[in-house]
């Protein structure tokens, strides 16, 4: 076990865990927008910035995401420095989708006013959420993370809808019609419940999920 402060408050942890898992395990707010439990952190929309007290370090601005705790460390969580460098990350984020409800509101949890612009900027803004979701939950591998936006691979993509679920912004968008889920832009057939003949999960997604579920099985069994 390691002994570290937030704020004032110490706390004993198991080596390994982030000072963000720290601090959302006893209630200390620290805002997020690109981190999920179920996923490896990326640390790319940099809303979780904290300060580490050490006369060491000449950079005491880290994100909480990435950050892993050591014996004795000192954590800040609202200094000048950290509110200063929250409020910078959260303008850009700001520029990036000034019309997504969820960006709005965390600008306006951090003190960030939002200005007209005139422009509605991309909508994404490239937090990576979907990419390592895509992967690490789903284990498809069908977007990646590129300069100008996500690209997709078609034919990985099983319309799952995780991606969708996750997306922080609303910039991916899904439609679920009469026994077809739309999207990026491709179709996928869902396979109707027999008795209530109403339509649920793509077909592609279940096949793939029996799939998986029965190699997992036969793998069980061979061992």
């Amino acid at each position: 076990m390691m002994k570290l402060s937030i704020d004032g408050r110490e706390f004993r942890v198991k080596e390994g865990w982030t000072i963000l898992e720290v601090a959302r395990e006893h209630d200390i707010p620290i805002p997020t927008l690109c981190y999920h439990e179920e996923v490896s952190p990326g640390g790319r929309c940099r809303l979780c910035t904290v300060e580490i007290v050490s006369p060491k370090m000449k950079r005491p601005i880290v994100l909480a995401c990435l950050y892993r705790v050591q014996e004795g460390l000192e954590v800040r969580t609202q200094s000048e420095g950290v509110l200063r460098s929250r409020k910078d990350a959260m303008e850009r984020l700001l520029g990036l989708a000034p019309d997504a409800e969820e960006i709005r509101l965390r600008a306006r949890e951090i003190g960030v006013e939002e200005k007209p612009s005139g422009s509605k900027g991309r909508g994404c803004i490239l937090c990576g959420l979907c990419v390592r979701a895509c992967k690490e939950i789903v284990g498809r591998s069908a977007l990646a993370l590129e300069t100008q936006g996500i690209r997709v691979t078609s034919r990985r993509c099983i319309g799952c809808g995780t991606c969708a679920y996750l997306c922080p912004t609303g910039f991916i968008k899904m439609d679920d019609r009469e026994g077809l889920r739309v999207i990026w832009n491709k179709g996928f057939k869902e396979r109707e419940r027999p008795l209530s003949g109403r339509f649920h999960s793509p077909m592609d997604w279940i096949e793939y999920v029996e799939e998986t579920e029965g190699m997992a099985k036969r793998g069980e069994e061979e061992n």
